[in-house]
């Protein structure tokens, strides 16, 4: 398990071990646990770094999304689900407004629209406190 100093080590290592390389900059997205550690939204540990996809500065300042197929092979593994409690915690911890909560739902049933999901995300906004969002969807 790793915390947020050794997460930032890790990634300096990484960092120093690709210039030695004399390998071209990489900027990637990261997402999950680790990217929260990071960001300061929960104070816990987590196994992995979870890389979304490579970052590409399109325009100044901008930085957007690549494939993720596109990344180096080490960098492609799938990222291991460590079940519903730390994500739901996490979840709660960036303390999102009723419409976030709200837009994330409707996202999420695009993705799958099967009567059982609906009635599984429904029941977890009830229980978590959103009752009133999940009357909506």
């Amino acid at each position: 398990m790793y915390n947020r100093q050794e997460l930032t080590d890790a990634l300096t290592l990484l960092a120093r071990k690709l210039e030695l390389a004399k390998a071209e900059p990489l900027s990637i997205f990261v997402c999950g646990g680790s990217a929260m550690i990071m960001e300061g939204f929960v104070d816990r540990a987590t196994r992995d770094v979870d890389i979304l996809a490579l970052a590409v500065e399109k325009t100044p300042g901008r930085l957007e999304a690549q494939s993720a197929e596109l990344l180096p092979g080490a960098f492609q593994k799938a990222a291991a689900d460590t079940g519903p409690g730390k994500h739901v915690n996490d979840l709660l911890a960036l303390k999102p407004a009723e419409r976030e909560i709200e837009a994330a739902a409707k996202w999420v049933l695009a993705q799958d629209v099967s009567a059982h999901f609906r009635f599984i995300l429904k029941d977890m906004l009830q229980k978590l406190g959103y009752g009133k969002v999940s009357d909506r969807i």
